[in-house]
């Protein structure tokens, strides 16, 4: 995506200028395989589903693995690998209770 494209959409938040985000070096490894990273994936997992669940419609929401890692790189934390090519479906199996 080019920087002019991204700025179009930003200006029409009233964003004139993106923000640089600093690299922050992870410093712990997460293991969602423990039972605290399975506790981490259900909290997360039930809290996207009460946003985009309503009474009326089935949820149609996908969690994108791209945006836990981005997010736990800005608190200095990385994955492990052994999760790493899961499938949503896979995840829910194993930490199905």
């Amino acid at each position: 995506m080019s920087a002019n494209t991204m700025e179009n959409k930003l200006a029409k938040y009233g964003v004139t200028e993106p923000v640089q985000r600093p690299k922050i070096k992870p410093v712990k490894q997460l293991d969602l395989d423990t039972p605290e990273g399975r506790l981490i994936v259900l909290s997360e997992a039930k809290r996207i589903m009460q946003i985009h669940v309503t009474n009326e419609r089935q949820a149609k929401f996908t969690p994108n693995m791209e945006n836990y890692k981005v997010n736990f790189s800005y608190e200095g934390l990385s994955l492990k690998k052994s999760g790493e090519h899961k499938s949503i479906a896979e995840l829910k199996r194993q930490y199905a209770r």
